[in-house]
């Protein structure tokens, strides 16, 4: 049982090892640095220059339209103006009614930065995950190769109980490889930290916005790709830590016996 629980461990520090050089090459480059915002009829449906000068406000009071601009009144009642081209737009989260005219001032965003980059708009924090998955990387390499060194000098030891140094050596090893699970953890957050900081939600409320074209920006989904590598990545570390903790049980029963 023993060595079906270390079996399956070993596999899933590999799967959680792939899953790593996978955010590696999702995050080597950022479509949205290098997309440049060009002619606005690629984004969106309908769109023209001259669309913002015949917007007439319309006042939102306790999630009610009235089809006027709101009087000192309404204002004092907590109403608010929004122009009339959001009821174009799916009300699907409360927090996009509240903001005024988020997909207006989305659409209004691009033709300001047409000829820039994306990222003026998106910023996904795509460079900063990339270092953080690199140096991910190199621990989740650096605590395979210490636990299969700890297996080997371990089985060694345990042929030749005077063997100091090979005793030595797996000490050392179980040092490091505390080490290096202190460091995938605290890593693990980082990534989730600035996965979840960025723009991303920003971004998929813009494609909920009806006027635009969300064929269009299948071309940027590897962003929602980091998201469930991630997801994988966060569950096979949960796996591998319960066999840890199965692991230390039957060992415990074992000695017990």
């Amino acid at each position: 049982m023993l060595k079906f629980i270390n079996f399956s461990r070993f596999c899933a520090e590999v799967a959680i090892f792939i899953c790593v050089c996978i955010l590696v090459s999702l995050s080597s480059k950022d479509p949205f640095k290098s997309h440049i915002i060009g002619s606005m009829s690629n984004y969106f449906n309908s769109y023209t220059e001259t669309s913002t000068s015949s917007l007439v406000n319309m006042c939102i009071c306790k999630n009610e339209i009235i089809r006027h601009s709101c009087t000192e009144e309404n204002e004092f009642n907590g109403c608010f103006n929004i122009t009339s081209d959001i009821v174009e737009f799916r009300p699907l989260f409360k927090r996009k009614l509240e903001s005024g005219s988020f997909c207006t001032d989305m659409q209004e965003s691009f033709a300001r930065n047409e000829g820039k980059r994306l990222s003026y708009i998106f910023d996904l924090n795509y460079q900063t995950i990339r270092k953080i998955s690199i140096a991910l990387l190199v621990v989740s390499l650096s605590y395979i190769v210490l636990s299969v060194i700890l297996v080997v000098f371990f089985v060694g030891a345990k042929k030749s109980y005077r063997n100091n140094c090979s005793a030595i050596i797996a000490g050392f090893s179980e040092l490091l490889i505390y080490i290096a699970w202190i460091a995938k953890f605290v890593l693990s957050l980082i990534l989730y930290h600035f996965i979840e900081s960025g723009d991303i939600g920003k971004y998929d409320d813009f494609l909920d916005c009806k006027n635009v074209r969300e064929k269009y920006f299948d071309k940027f989904n590897d962003i929602s790709k980091i998201r469930r590598c991630f997801l994988a990545f966060a569950i096979l570390n949960i796996i591998s830590e319960s066999l840890d903790k199965a692991n230390d049980l039957f060992e415990g029963c074992k000695g017990e016996n």
